[in-house]
């Protein structure tokens, strides 16, 4: 047995696994993800988006753009614990008033939710602005501790908030409450509303943050490259290396990732994806949200030898300890496999993007202003 675990840490030491440096616990002992991300910055992004009618284009970028987003933080910190939220936006008498997800390492699951959003309904001018922006200040869960995390929220909207509904709570409140908590408030203007951009500067100024006014559409450039469809395919095996090890709402979400990502995501979107995890340091998951065996192991987070049965995969549990082992070592070495050539294809993608992003790419593109806001924000 012990020649099994060494040969399975061997195995695991294979493909490429990145730490960050180690974390201090000094005034790190509140609650569990403090606890966690001590020594870490940790870089939390709240997308607001107005999801009426008119803002269909715009909201169809950004499901393109969400992975390149969350690239420009791991490139300007690889070991920053990235969480992301959303809140969706349309208005009293639509199917909802606001669609409300947390702040969540899990960018995977998120994806998903951001996929779902349909651009409807709207038609009168405002919006509920104000109800979006009070929920994504105060009800979002936010880090209260650590001087060098960034808090971030991105208003993207063509419409000014109803000013006359009496139970909102109006902007400038929830603006205060945010330079208090340390949350930058931007703004960017989809068109050209005079009204949308005197309340949108009003409320990037008060909000310590950026206004931008980029085109009705988002001016979202996908750029494809000759590497992205063999860099989804390695995606697919590398998903086909992976032990989900949890309970079982865990196995399952797992398998809704997957499923919703090979159905849903472009080539171009995947290997934004792809590069992503190839950034950031630490647990090297091939799907967010934990639950990775293989990942766990090389974390030092799971003992290949102190496994739980309740946790495997119902084909595991029958598997005696020593065919498990031999099991993780073989996934082990077709991921280390995996990843060594996907590593060398993604470096091709960076250059072919760094050549031919120069002539397409257009500043007021949607994406590209928040990439260049949170680089800014370092």
């Amino acid at each position: 047995m012990r020649i099994l675990i060494r040969s399975t840490v061997v195995a695991l030491s294979m493909f490429a696994f990145h730490t960050s440096a180690p974390a201090t616990v000094q005034h790190c002992h509140h609650d569990l993800l403090q606890q966690r991300t001590c020594g870490n910055r940790v870089v939390e992004v709240v997308f607001v988006l107005d999801t009426t009618g008119s803002m269909r284009q715009l909201i169809s970028g950004a499901k393109q753009k969400i992975w390149s987003i969350a690239n420009e933080i791991v490139e300007n910190d690889a070991n920053a614990i990235v969480r992301i939220g959303l809140i969706g936006f349309r208005d009293i008498g639509d199917a909802y008033v606001t669609k409300f997800f947390d702040l969540t390492e899990d960018i995977d699951a998120l994806y998903g939710k951001l996929l779902a959003f349909q651009a409807k309904g709207g038609g009168d001018t405002p919006e509920s602005v104000n109800q979006a922006l009070h929920e994504a200040v105060s009800r979002a869960s936010w880090t209260h501790w650590g001087g060098r995390n960034i808090r971030l929220v991105f208003l993207a909207g063509d419409s000014p908030p109803h000013m006359d509904y009496p139970h909102d709570v109006k902007y400038p409140r929830s603006m205060s409450l945010a330079r208090h908590r340390g949350i930058t408030v931007h703004t960017l203007q989809a068109g050209r509303n005079s009204m949308t951009k005197y309340i949108w500067k009003d409320i990037a100024r008060r909000g310590g943050g950026i206004y931008a006014q980029i085109p009705q559409s988002g001016n979202v450039q996908v750029i494809t490259t000759p590497y992205d469809e063999q860099i989804d395919q390695l995606q697919r095996q590398l998903e086909s290396t992976v032990i989900p090890y949890g309970d079982r709402q865990l196995r399952e979400s797992y398998r809704r990732k997957i499923e919703t990502r090979r159905a849903a995501a472009s080539p171009s979107s995947s290997a934004d994806r792809a590069e992503y995890r190839a950034n950031k340091h630490g647990k090297r998951e091939v799907v967010t949200g934990g639950g990775d065996l293989l990942a766990e192991i090389a974390a030092g987070t799971v003992k290949p030898d102190a496994l739980d049965d309740r946790k495997l995969p119902q084909e595991m549990r029958a598997a005696s300890p020593a065919e498990r082992e031999a099991i993780i070592a073989r996934k082990a070495k077709q991921r280390a496999a995996v990843d060594k050539t996907l590593n060398g294809l993604l470096a091709k993608r960076a250059r072919y993007l760094k050549e031919h992003s120069l002539k397409q790419r257009k500043p007021d593109a949607f994406d590209l202003v928040i990439r260049k806001t949170i680089k800014s924000a370092f």
